[in-house]
C-alpha cells in the first residue's frame, strides 16, 4: 500500500515524539524514583486508605503517619482530586453486580482519613496546613467539618492562615475558621485583632463563636472585658448570653463590669437576666454596687431569675435577709433542676435554713435512692449541731427514702458530733432494710476514716 509521503513523515514524527516522551518518562523515573516505604510505593500506601479490606485500610492508616513528609503530596492529591472515572465505574459495577465480587474503593472514607492524617502531620509539615485550609471550603460539608477538626491539631502553624479565612465571603467557612481558633485556645494570640473584629460580623453565630474563641485565647482580662461588655448589649439574645457567661469566667477580675451587668437584670429575656445575676455572683463581694438591683430582682416573674439573684446576693453580701422565702417558693416549681438549685441555695444559708430541712427532704425525696444522694444532703452534712433537732423528724418519717437520707446526713455529722453518732446507731434498728444498710455503711465509713464523733 502506497502511503503519501507527507502522511508517512507525519506518522514517523508522531512515533518519534512518542518514543522520546516514553524515553523521557523512563529516564525521569530512573533519575527520580517514586518514594518507597517498607518495599511499597508511598502512593500505594495512601491509595490503600480506601481499600475495601478493613485490615488493609487500617494498616495503611497506621503506617502513613510514619512515612512523614513524603506522604503529604499524595494525601493532598487524594483530598483535592475528584474520584477517578475508573473507581467510579468499578464501584458502580460492584453495586449492580455483587456476584462479580469486585472490591469497591471507598473514596469518601479515603478522603476523610487523609484529612485526619494531614491534621496529625500538620504541626511538623508546612504543606499540610494550606491543604486543610482549602478544605474548609469543600462542597462536602462533612469533609469541611473534618478539616476544621484536623486544623485544631495543627497548633500555631494554623493561626495566621485561619485569620485570612475570616475574610472569606462564605459565612459557613468563616464560622469554621472561628471555631477552629476556639479549639486552638491559648495559641491564638496573633488572631486577637481579627477575632475582636468578628464581634461585629453580621452573622450572629459568628459573633457568638468569636466570644468563645476570645474567652479561650488566654488574652488579658483588660483587653477582653470591654469587648465582652459591648457584646452583652448585642441585639441577639444568644450573643448577649455568651458574652455574659464569658464575663462570669473572670470572676472577681470582672468587677468593672458590675454596673453594665446590673443594667441587664431588667433585660426582656429571662435567661439574660438570670445569667447577669449569676455573673454578678461570680464576681462576689467586689460586685457590691449591684446588691440593690439584685434585691429588686427577687420579685422577678421568673423563678430561675429569683433563685439566681438570691444566690448571688448571698455570695456578694453574706447576708440571708429575705432569701429564705425566695428559695422556699422555688421548691414548689415543676422544674426538677430548679428545685435542686433552690434547695442547694437554701441550705448554703446555714442555720437560717435548718428549720426548713423537712421541706427540702419532702421536695427532693424522689432523688434519695440508695447510694445516690443529692448534693444538698452533703451540704447538710457540713452543718453544725443546731441542725440535729430539725433532722429528727426526717429520721422518724414514714417514707424510708427520707429516713435513709437523714441517715446519710447523720453519717457526715457524726464525724464531728457525738450526738449525731448516738442517733446514727439507733438507725441500725430501723424497720426498713435499706435504712439499716445506710446506717451500717455510714458507721463503717466512720471507722475507716477514724471519725468517731469526738469520742
Amino acid at each position: 500500500m502506497n502511503i503519501p509521503r507527507k502522511l508517512k513523515w507525519c506518522i514517523i514524527g508522531v512515533l518519534g515524539v512518542g518514543v522520546i516522551v516514553f524515553a523521557g518518562v523512563q529516564v525521569n523515573a530512573w533519575l527520580n524514583p517514586p518514594p518507597m516505604y517498607e518495599g511499597q510505593p508511598v502512593a500505594q500506601w495512601v491509595r490503600e486508605l480506601g481499600d475495601a479490606n478493613y485490615q488493609t485500610a487500617h494498616r495503611a492508616q497506621t503506617t502513613v503517619p510514619n512515612i512523614g513528609p513524603d506522604a503529604t503530596p499524595y494525601l493532598i492529591k487524594l483530598l483535592e482530586e475528584p474520584e477517578s472515572r475508573f473507581d467510579t465505574f468499578r464501584n458502580s459495577v460492584a453495586r449492580k453486580f455483587p456476584w462479580l465480587k469486585l472490591k469497591p474503593y471507598d473514596y469518601a472514607r479515603a478522603r476523610s482519613t487523609a484529612m485526619q492524617l494531614l491534621g496529625q502531620m500538620a504541626p511538623g509539615d508546612t504543606k499540610a496546613v494550606p491543604a486543610l485550609i482549602r478544605a474548609l471550603s469543600d462542597k462536602d460539608e462533612t469533609l469541611a467539618v473534618a478539616a476544621k477538626e484536623s486544623l485544631s491539631q495543627a497548633g500555631e502553624a494554623a493561626v495566621l492562615p485561619l485569620v485570612d479565612v475570616l475574610k472569606d465571603k462564605s459565612a459557613s467557612v468563616r464560622f469554621l475558621a472561628v471555631s477552629t481558633l476556639a479549639d486552638l485556645g491559648p495559641n491564638t494570640e496573633a488572631a486577637l485583632p481579627a477575632l475582636l473584629e468578628t464581634l461585629h460580623d453580621e452573622v450572629l453565630e459568628l459573633r457568638s463563636a468569636a466570644i468563645v474563641a476570645l474567652a479561650r485565647s488566654g488574652a488579658e482580662v483588660k483587653t477582653l472585658l470591654p469587648a465582652f461588655v459591648r457584646a452583652a448589649g448585642d441585639n441577639a439574645v444568644t450573643v448577649r448570653l455568651d458574652a455574659i457567661n464569658a464575663i462570669a469566667t473572670f470572676q472577681a477580675e470582672a468587677a468593672p463590669a458590675t454596673l453594665p451587668l446590673a443594667r441587664l437584670l431588667t433585660d426582656e429575656e429571662q435567661w439574660v437576666r438570670s445569667s447577669a445575676a449569676f455573673a454578678l455572683g461570680q464576681i462576689g463581694p467586689a460586685a457590691g454596687e449591684a446588691a440593690p438591683a439584685l434585691r429588686e430582682v427577687l420579685n422577678d416573674p421568673s423563678a430561675h431569675v429569683r433563685v439566681t439573684a438570691g444566690t448571688s446576693l448571698w455570695k456578694i453580701t453574706g447576708k440571708s435577709d429575705g432569701l429564705v422565702p425566695v428559695f422556699l417558693g422555688a421548691l414548689k416549681e415543676s422544674d426538677l433542676r430548679l428545685r435542686n438549685y433552690a434547695a442547694q441555695s437554701l441550705i448554703q444559708l446555714g442555720p437560717p435554713a435548718y428549720p426548713h430541712t423537712m421541706e427540702v427532704f419532702a421536695v427532693l425525696k424522689d432523688e434519695f435512692e440508695p447510694g445516690r444522694y443529692h448534693s444538698v444532703l452533703r451540704l447538710l452534712g457540713d452543718a453544725d449541731e443546731t441542725l440535729l433537732p430539725y433532722l429528727e423528724p426526717a429520721l422518724k418519717d414514714a417514707d424510708a427514702r427520707i429516713r435513709g437520707a437523714g441517715v446519710f446526713v447523720l453519717g457526715r455529722l457524726a464525724e464531728r458530733q457525738p450526738e449525731a453518732l448516738k442517733r446514727l446507731r439507733l438507725s441500725l434498728k430501723d424497720s426498713d432494710a435499706s435504712v439499716r444498710e445506710a446506717a451500717e455503711r455510714a458507721l463503717r465509713n466512720l471507722e475507716l476514716n477514724g471519725g468517731t464523733g469526738g469520742n
